[in-house]
């Protein structure tokens, strides 16, 4: 059993990044395609980290995103509340999550949720049924755009609305932020025969997926059709202003600002502009990220941290011994003399 590790998985529709972390840094990175070889290495991989913690990071096309306002309830009453409520949004899925955004402005009575989940899991299943065959401790699947928060305000971005863009190897993604807090966001694949890799993305995919995203926006009142919004995109992109229409300031969010807080490579970043996600995870953690995972998954992690909190007791115990020996070793000699 590892106190200091954890396990960190990243699944795309086509793949899976796993990563062993110690002390907040990534130590070793593996892949695994979504086919049945990739399966048979994950789980030899996954073997050799028996009773270590892992999360799951999901980054696919099904995804969905709900703001909803509810009034302003705490403790059993909030939980009971939510639950209602995510029955009532996603009754016949298991991956779901509300996450507290913060106060209606106009009546403090009333919460600001984000509700989210998974529409289709069967990308995840075969990782899944793995994890659960080896009795991994699977601590949560998380939706990858709700670290979008964190890493604006590392890159020191702040705005009202905010359009976050990302070329990413699982397809071109984009987020909503509004007062720095995550909304929605929606992953576009990329034309058949393109890729970030081989660097052949037209503008006009960008300025089309752009206009779209500008377009649900305001469908969904979200914004209005003259508000100003702040398009930011990372620089394995082209350059933001090139794409910049009437409404809308450009910046790029640089890959190289990361490089030293958390030592990485740009070139690797460039290649695979996910690995900040990763990294970013293993730095800040899960909290408040909406725990998508039934509960029945969980199990095995609830029981991993019986035994490390049994453990550590128990270290202690015997720490607390020795010290006791020593002293009563030092007061018998002090009398002897």
């Amino acid at each position: 059993m590892n106190f200091f590790s954890k396990l960190i998985f990243y699944a795309t529709q086509d793949y899976l990044i796993a990563v062993v972390c110690r002390f907040g840094r990534i130590r070793r990175v593996e892949e695994f395609s979504s086919n049945e070889a990739g399966i048979v290495r994950f789980e030899a991989f996954i073997k050799q980290f028996p009773n270590t913690n892992a999360y799951l990071l999901v980054d696919v096309v099904e995804e969905d995103y709900r703001q909803e306002i509810l009034p302003h309830v705490t403790g059993r009453d909030r939980r009971s509340l939510l639950a209602r409520k995510l029955d009532q949004l996603y009754h016949k899925l298991s991956f779901r999550t509300a996450v507290f955004l913060n106060q209606d402005k106009e009546n403090q009575r009333r919460d600001r949720f984000l509700f989210s989940a998974i529409n289709q899991s069967e990308h995840i299943d075969a990782w899944l049924e793995v994890i659960g065959k080896h009795q991994a401790p699977l601590a949560g699947v998380y939706l990858l755009p709700m670290l979008t928060e964190f890493l604006l305000k590392k890159a020191q971005f702040s705005g009202p609305k905010i359009l976050l863009c990302e070329c990413l190897n699982s397809g071109f993604r984009q987020s909503y932020l509004e007062e720095g807090k995550l909304l929605v966001s929606r992953l576009s694949p990329y034309p058949i025969g393109t890729s970030i890799q081989q660097n052949n993305i037209s503008h006009d995919f960008y300025l089309s997926e752009i206009e779209r995203s500008r377009f649900y926006l305001v469908s969904q009142r979200l914004i209005k059709p003259t508000d100003q919004l702040l398009l930011i995109m990372n620089s394995v992109c082209v350059d933001a202003e090139i794409l910049i229409s009437d409404n809308m300031d450009a910046r790029t969010f640089p890959l190289e600002h990361f490089q030293k807080s958390l030592r990485l490579d740009v070139s690797d970043l460039k290649s695979n502009p996910e690995l900040l996600y990763l990294h970013s995870f293993a730095r800040r953690g899960a909290k408040n990220l909406g725990n998508l995972a039934p509960k029945g998954l969980l199990k095995n992690y609830y029981l991993n941290q019986i035994r490390r909190y049994a453990n550590s007791a128990t270290f202690a115990v015997c720490l607390a011994a020795i010290f006791l020996s020593l002293i009563f070793l030092v007061e018998e000699q002090a009398r002897q003399q």
